[in-house]
């Protein structure tokens, strides 16, 4: 069996994106948003988004937004053709 959705918004987590989800590859819909939701800087998941997102080829949404997030968007999510969705920002009008 595996994982079709990843939900973990909300949660007031830290720390960056954890490399062993790169396994998960099969997943449909990942939704870590929201883990500041202060915008305080004092919670939330930072860090680079990783590059083995674009592995993903089933992916319909990744939401990330309301988070500690920086640098560039990886090149390889365009490799992630099914990706339907995809919510970066980190303003209260996150749409």
């Amino acid at each position: 069996m595996s994982t079709v959705s990843l939900v973990l918004r909300n949660n007031r987590l830290t720390g960056s994106i954890p490399p062993g989800l790169a396994s998960s590859t099969d997943i449909l819909h990942i939704n870590l948003s929201e883990n500041d939701p202060d915008k305080d800087a004092t919670s939330g998941i930072d860090g680079q988004i990783p590059d083995f997102f674009g592995s993903f080829t089933k992916l319909k949404w990744l939401k990330l937004h309301g988070n500690r997030l920086q640098g560039e968007i990886p090149a390889s999510l365009s490799d992630a053709t099914s990706l339907g969705e995809l919510r970066l920002c980190h303003e209260q009008k996150c749409r």
